[in-house]
């Protein structure tokens, strides 16, 4: 039987931040995907440095922001069920294995990897048809003669329509779990143990238990923990 500590607004709050920090995040940082994306893919026809790379985008009409609209709405729907799942699926088997025998730290973590790893498998299905897509866009040179669009529902419907050859929508999917499932763990397990930690070490100075911690001070202690789990 699932726990039911939280209810559909509290799930729904945890997959709007997602939406809001995953797709505004990668959004504002496009630039250095595309350069990312072209040094890999053209290494001897793109700069290396990351400098000379973003002064080559700016020359560029609309360089610095390639591919902009599908990573946000493709890391936008990833950090919807990133974040709402991971809350989801805590619950989930808190429910199935009984609150009261999660009791350990290695059960905690246990606990946390799995559910940020069931959640990311979900997050990186709603990801992929936009990662490919984006991608696409970010590797073709300009005055190379590609034939990728550059807007999201024209690229969307010309990776379908060759699909034969692009592969859309999944055939990145393994490999993108391969790098995604894994990092989210890590992610989310050093982000808990790290807050954890934290809050033991206030309560052990100062007395104060995290319900009593204000909530400026939280949330600069989860601001500063996702940091340094990110």
């Amino acid at each position: 039987k699932m726990s039911k500590p939280h209810d559909i607004s509290y799930y729904a709050k945890c997959a709007l931040g997602g939406v809001l920090s995953c797709g505004l995040t990668h959004a504002s940082t496009v630039s250095l995907d595309v350069h990312k994306c072209r040094s890999q893919a053209h290494p001897t026809a793109w700069p290396n440095s990351l400098v000379a790379g973003l002064k080559q985008l700016s020359k560029e009409k609309g360089g610095l922001r390639v591919g902009w609209v599908p990573t946000f709405f493709g890391y936008g729907a990833q950090g919807m069920f990133k974040f709402g799942f991971n809350e989801v699926f805590q619950d989930f088997f808190k429910g199935l294995v009984g609150e009261d025998n999660i009791n350990s730290k290695i059960r905690r973590i246990l606990l946390q990897a799995v559910s940020a790893g069931c959640a990311e498998i979900f997050a990186d299905i709603a990801l992929c048809p936009f990662e490919m897509t984006k991608v696409r866009m970010q590797v073709q040179l300009p005055g190379a003669g590609g034939t990728m669009p550059g807007t999201l529902l024209a690229g969307l419907s010309h990776m379908s329509k060759n699909s034969s050859t692009t592969g859309f929508p999944f055939r990145s999917l393994r490999p993108l779990w391969g790098r995604q499932v894994p990092y989210t763990i890590i992610k989310f397990v050093v982000f808990y143990q790290t807050a954890e930690f934290v809050y033991k070490k206030i309560e052990e100075s100062s007395g104060k238990k995290k319900s009593e911690v204000s909530e400026g001070v939280q949330l600069a202690i989860t601001f500063a923990c996702g940091y340094w789990a990110g």
